[in-house]
């Protein structure tokens, strides 16, 4: 079977990460560059207070990275004229509006704070800085463990916040942006939010529990949710149509696309349950009419 398969590739793939990561383990630049980080951080860790470390990676770097990325995306949606990704634009010609992104801009600037203020109120107090940086490798299998788990705790999640009452309740704050837009990636009902957010912060926690692997993960992740709402289909980057497809077409009060690309990162479970498909059938023959009317 179709699920079957995709077990199977999967576990194969770890196999052979496994194995690659067993031979890089040896290596001598690894070695040297594990050795080059590790007396780096403890320089680092050496100037400022544990707390003040862990939170200045963590939440600071992390505000950086966002704003550092949306805010480009902000000025393109307003000037497409000037913008060198408009070529790339899958809702051809769609921008939001001032006054929704006015909005859109209230309820992140305010689910970041209380974002933040929980991490900080619940994180319990620890010495990172006692603690040993992960090694390249590490941090390598971890990464991709981060965005397996990741991907598994938010399908599941995701898929619970299209069940009807939850929808309306909460997770229909998030679809108000119909046309993909960056910010939309932190654009939530606070409660839906932080659940979001709990799928986010967990797996990091599972597979190190290091600050230096929540920093890389957390990086990542804001690239990955990042492209899959920009609203362009940039090329060498994850295709953002699945995402931005979920956005324009997908709700609880639709049947046919429900549930369509619930997933994130690799899609594992939509590929396994065959919520992707809606979406790829869907742009095979858009693409077969754009042809007929050429």
């Amino acid at each position: 079977s179709k699920a079957t398969v995709s077990v199977l590739y999967w576990l194969s793939i770890q196999t052979l990460i496994m194995e690659y990561v067993d031979l890089l383990r040896g290596s001598g630049f690894v070695t040297e560059t594990d050795a080059m980080i590790q007396g780096a951080w403890t320089d680092i860790s050496g100037m400022v207070d544990s707390w003040t470390l862990e939170h200045m990676f963590v939440h600071n770097w992390t505000a950086v990275i966002y704003w550092g990325l949306n805010i480009p995306l902000l000025i393109f949606n307003f000037f497409p004229a000037i913008n060198p990704l408009e070529r790339w634009k899958i809702q051809k010609g769609k921008h939001e509006t001032a006054g929704n992104v006015f909005k859109m801009l209230c309820v992140v600037i305010f689910n970041q704070i209380i974002g933040t203020i929980a991490a900080v109120v619940t994180q319990p107090p620890r010495d990172i800085r006692a603690e040993t940086i992960p090694s390249c490798v590490d941090l390598a299998w971890q990464l991709l463990a981060c965005m397996i788990l990741y991907d598994t705790f938010f399908f599941f999640a995701h898929c619970a916040m299209h069940t009807e009452w939850l929808y309306y309740t909460l997770h229909q704050v998030h679809h108000k942006s119909k046309i993909s837009i960056g910010i939309s990636s932190a654009y939530f009902h606070p409660v839906d939010y932080v659940l979001t957010s709990t799928c986010v912060f967990l797996p990091p926690l599972i597979v190190s529990n290091h600050v230096v692997t929540q920093v890389v993960w957390l990086t990542v992740l804001a690239l990955e949710t990042t492209n899959a709402h920009c609203g362009y289909r940039i090329p060498f980057l994850p295709d953002a149509r699945d995402h931005d497809f979920h956005h324009s077409h997908s709700n609880h009060a639709s049947e046919k696309y429900r549930f369509v690309n619930m997933g994130s990162c690799f899609l594992i479970w939509d590929r396994l349950f065959g919520t992707r498909d809606p979406c790829t059938n869907w742009w095979i023959e858009k693409e077969k009419a754009e042809k007929k009317a050429q």
